[in-house]
């Protein structure tokens, strides 16, 4: 599903896809052991994620932000888009 996609559509009324913006840390491990490091922080916070060759992703999380710039791991703030009905 895509922003905008119409689901139902009659002559009184419609359902349509809007996204939802959430916050997210994208976390770019320099090597395996700060990606080990990574893993380890989020699964113990039970955190979804999303793991690829364009780093980690999770939903934002304060004290993981945290603990992640004070070992000093490269990451960004941004916002991801994802559809909701």
């Amino acid at each position: 599903m895509q922003d905008g996609d119409i689901l139902y559509l009659d002559d009184s009324r419609y359902i349509i896809v809007e996204a939802a913006k959430d916050d997210v840390i994208v976390i770019y491990p320099e090597d395996m052991t700060e990606a080990a490091f990574v893993a380890y922080e989020i699964s113990n916070r039970h955190l979804p994620v999303s793991i690829n060759r364009n780093g980690i992703t999770t939903p934002y999380n304060r004290l993981l932000e945290g603990l992640l710039k004070k070992e000093s791991i490269k990451l960004i703030l941004t916002h991801f888009f994802h559809p909701v009905v």
